[in-house]
Order: structure tokens, then sequence, then C-alpha cells
């Protein structure tokens, strides 16, 4: 008697489904992406396209957004089944798009991907960037969780849950590669464990523009040929009194934090006007470790007292002027075409300064450029093309080293030829972007 009430009940529901999405229009039937393949009635309720059975290729498809260690990510395959409408003058106006998010939330997959099979060789700049990517996620989600109701049902539920897939899966990440991390690098993590704290990196993400009109910033080429300022001890032993801290001798191993003593040496030496490079975007770096590491009122203190002849300068103020300098060197970057040298800059100035709010570093042109240097491996750069590009010549005067002269715990070779910096600061990039992105569209 049951299965007399319920099969026709099955039928009248399958009839149902069948003639809505009968009645779809064309181009969204064959939103899968696959020529030829057009979309079953069990994809339209699981709104996301899954290949049929003769259709899939293992070697060009991922089901769901979930890692199953399948290693031939693509950024065209992870997208919801029915594509939003273009928003007219998204191009120009780089407005947020769902699919833009898919595409770099496959990106940041792929990169995950890569540092999950290379864990022993990742080192402590890695794990920053991941720890970085993951507290993005995280304050995403919370903000979704809390107050997000713009947006589609649909699309504001299956962003939900790729986001906290994402998200645990980069938290299992740094659960392992933070041990190993601390094994590996002793000194390092004694001194500058607080970087690898899960909510270090938590950082409030108020959207705002530059108050001085930004298409007046004329741009710098000083940022094409290399020249520095700084030398990567001389910012290690700053960023340590800021955001110095001890293993613990408690079971959890927690890093305790210790007092702030911000030197004034250290503090003339980060914040001196007339940077470039790595230099500027370091500058920006200790602020943002100040702040984090509970260190306002020393910084505050001392901007006041460094700046007198400017009313009421705050750190604030600072970033902003920083962040300006870069935002014109990252111009120039992107009139010369993206030097391949510059890349990995490029990309830290948007992690940077994105992590800080400047929404003028969330362009679509830029992001589609970062995309493009992703390999297939899901890692950045090429430590053969890395290696073989000398030192470039100043017109200031003099050889100004590039990065990668630099020590090697700050740029490392993987396998592929990949590089760790390079990689990290990618995925740091692509990470803020999504939080930009999700938070525009459903927060």
């Amino acid at each position: 008697m049951k299965f007399r009430i319920f099969c026709p009940a099955l039928l009248s529901i399958i009839f149902v489904v069948t003639e809505c999405l009968n009645r779809l229009p064309e181009d969204v039937k064959s939103s899968s992406g696959v020529e030829g393949h057009e979309l079953t009635t069990a994809e339209i309720l699981l709104g996301f396209t899954r290949l049929s059975t003769e259709n899939r290729n293992p070697q060009t498809m991922i089901i769901g957004w979930q890692d199953e260690g399948n290693e031939f990510f693509r950024r065209d395959n992870l997208k919801p089944a029915v594509s939003p409408a273009p928003v007219e003058g998204a191009e120009e106006e780089n407005l947020p798009d769902t699919q833009t998010i898919w595409t770099v939330m496959n990106a940041c997959r792929r990169i995950l991907h890569f540092f999950r099979h290379h864990l022993t060789e990742m080192n402590f700049d890695a794990v920053i960037g991941t720890r970085i990517a993951e507290a993005q996620l995280k304050l995403v989600l919370e903000a979704l969780e809390k107050n997000g109701k713009n947006g589609d049902g649909l699309a504001r539920k299956l962003v939900l849950e790729n986001l906290h897939s994402l998200f645990i899966s980069i938290k299992d990440l740094n659960s392992v590669a933070k041990p190993f991390v601390r094994a590996a690098f002793p000194e390092y993590y004694n001194e500058l464990c607080m970087l690898l704290e899960p909510e270090f990196w938590e950082v409030p993400l108020m959207l705002k523009q530059f108050t001085a009109n930004t298409e007046l910033v004329t741009t710098t080429d000083r940022v094409l040929h290399g020249v520095e300022q700084l030398i990567e001890s001389q910012s290690d032993r700053c960023l340590k009194e800021v955001g110095a801290g001890n293993q613990g001798n408690g079971l959890d191993n927690a890093c305790i934090h210790n007092r702030c003593v911000v030197s004034q040496e250290c503090w003339d030496l980060m914040t001196n006007s007339g940077y470039s490079g790595y230099s500027l975007t370091h500058q920006v770096f200790f602020i943002i470790i100040g702040l984090q590491a509970g260190c306002k009122y020393e910084i505050e203190r001392l901007a006041e007292s460094t700046y007198r002849n400017v009313t009421a300068m705050t750190t604030e103020k600072l970033l902003e002027e920083f962040c300006l300098a870069i935002l014109k060197e990252a111009n120039a970057i992107s009139d010369a075409d993206f030097p391949e040298r510059r890349q990995d800059l490029f990309m830290e100035q948007g992690a940077l300064c994105g992590l800080v709010g400047y929404r003028d570093f969330f362009r679509k042109h830029w992001l589609a450029k970062v995309l493009s240097w992703q390999r297939s491996s899901g890692c950045y750069g090429d430590a053969l093309k890395y290696y073989s590009d000398p030192p470039q010549e100043s017109p200031l005067g003099g050889l100004f080293p590039a990065k990668h002269t630099r020590t090697k715990r700050e740029e490392k070779t993987m396998s592929e030829h990949c590089l760790a910096h390079r990689t990290t600061v990618a995925f740091g990039y692509l990470s803020l972007y999504i939080r930009y992105l999700v938070l525009a569209l459903f927060g």
C-alpha cells in the first residue's frame, strides 16, 4: 500500500522537476563547461555542474570543490551550475561577481594542494602566508554567518559551504605545518612564533579609499630597477621588537607575547620616507604586526613624537602614506606589463595593502594577471628563471640586489622549481581577494 502511494508521488516530483529543467534557457542548461553536455535534473538540484559518467575525465575535473587528491585542478571547472548574469560595467568598475569568487577559490585550492603535498619543503614565511589565508576565510565566514543577508539565497549558501570547506582544509594544513616549522626553524620560531598563531592575522577589514586622488598619483619606475634601502636582517630585527614572542612551557605549546618595546632606532628605520620595493612593503608589514601584537599605544606615541609637524599623525595616516607610495609602484609594475622579477613584489604589495583595507589593490585585470601566473602544479614562480635574473643596476648608482639575493629563508626553491615566497604571497593576495568579493556581494 505504501509503495503504491509512494511511486505516483515520486513520479510527480520527477515530472515537475523535468518540466522545470526543460523550460530553462539553453545557455543555462549547457553551462557545464563541457561541449555537448547538458545539465541533468540532479545537477540542477545540486546547484553544481557534475558531469555524467560517460563524459567524466578524472584528469580535467574536480567535483564539488572537495580535494580528493586530484592533481589536475582547473580554474574553469569549479563554478556554479547557473552562472550569474554579468553586471553591466563590471569590468570597468571592478564590481564583484560570483563567477570570480569560484575562480579565485579554485586557485587557492590548487595552492593548498601543492603545499599539502610538499609540506616538508615549507619554510617559516610560507606558513605565515597560510595563516593569513586561514584568518581571512575565518573572518568572512563569521561575518556571513552573523549578518550576511545580501544576494541570492542559493548562491550565498553555496559560497558559504565552499568557503567553510576551504577554511577547514587550510586550518588542517596549518595544524601540521606549524610543528614542522617549529622543529625546522627553532630560532625564528622562538622569536617570531606570534606570527604563526591562528588569531594573529585576523585584521578587521574596513574597505576604504585613499583620501588623496589616486588618479593624480604619478608612477615611478624606480621599483623596476630593484632599488632597496633595507636588508632583511634589519627588518627582521625590528619585527622581533614588535612581534616577539616565546614558546610557552605549557602542554599547548602556546606562544606568549612579550611586552612591547619599540626602540627609537627601529622606529626611525622602519618609518623613514623614500623607501622602495620590499623595503617599502616591509614598513607596512612592521606597522601591521605592531598593531596586531597589541603595541598600538607604543607606536602611536612614537608616531606623534616623530611627526610633530604633522597634525594628529597616527598609524592609520602612516599606513595610508606608505600604501599610496606602494600603489604608485604597483601601477609602475602594471604599466611595464608585470616583469617576471617584479611579480613577487607586486603580489606582496596587494596582500599587505589589501590587508589594511585599500580597495584600489583589488582590480580585475590585476587579478587576471595573478591567476595567469599560477603553474599547473598550483604553485607560483620558476626558480630556473628566477635565479638566472641578475641584479639590476640602479640609475641612482651602485648595484641594488634583487630580492632573490637575500638570505635563503626569504625565498626557497621547492619541488618542480617552484618558489615558496612567491606562492605564499599569491595565497595571501588571493585569500584577501576572496574576502573582498564575498563581503561585497553577501556581507
